[in-house]
Formats: structure tokens, C-alpha cells, sequence
């Protein structure tokens, strides 16, 4: 009988949640696009220079969890720690 071995750390029950994370940019594409490419935000006001950037950052956010999760599973620890801290920059930027 074959059991699933959770320990071995290339079988663990995370080891395709970068595919996962991957299906948030066409999900949040689909949401988003219908305002955004008629040049209107939600609130049915134009969009800004300003709501360019914030979307630039947020899309940037999105590539920075998959690819997180893409270099946990490739086993490239230092790539994955630096990604990490660099959230602490754009964070704060998508806040402003």
C-alpha cells in the first residue's frame, strides 16, 4: 500500500502553492481590468498617474509572492529571503 510521506520536504502538501499564487494575476486581472481599461476607477472618477503606480506596485506585489513561492521550491533560500525584505519597500509604497 503507498502512503503519502508529508516529511520528505519535495512532497510536502505546499510544494505547488506557487501554481496556486500563479492563478491570482489572471483572477485579479478579471476583476480589475473593466475599470481600469476604460480609465475609470470604482468610484467612477478618472484614473491618475497615482492609481497607475499603485497598480504597477500591486502587480509587482502579486510576481513578488509567486516567485517566492517558485524559490522555496527551487531550493534557492538566499533568492527567497532578499525577495522577502524587498516587500518591506514596496508595501509600504502600495500604502502611500
Amino acid at each position: 500500500m503507498a502512503t503519502l510521506d508529508l516529511t520528505r520536504r519535495d512532497q510536502s502538501a505546499y510544494h505547488h502553492v506557487w501554481i496556486i499564487l500563479a492563478l491570482l494575476l489572471p483572477a485579479t486581472v478579471v476583476a480589475f481590468a473593466p475599470t481600469y481599461f476604460k480609465g475609470l476607477t470604482f468610484s467612477q472618477l478618472p484614473v491618475t498617474t497615482l492609481v497607475h503606480l499603485h497598480t504597477a506596485l500591486m502587480v509587482l506585489w502579486v510576481l513578488l509572492l509567486i516567485s517566492q513561492a517558485w524559490f522555496i521550491r527551487a531550493k534557492q533560500y538566499r533568492i527567497h529571503r532578499w525577495t522577502g525584505r524587498s516587500s518591506f519597500v514596496i508595501v509600504p509604497l502600495i500604502v502611500l
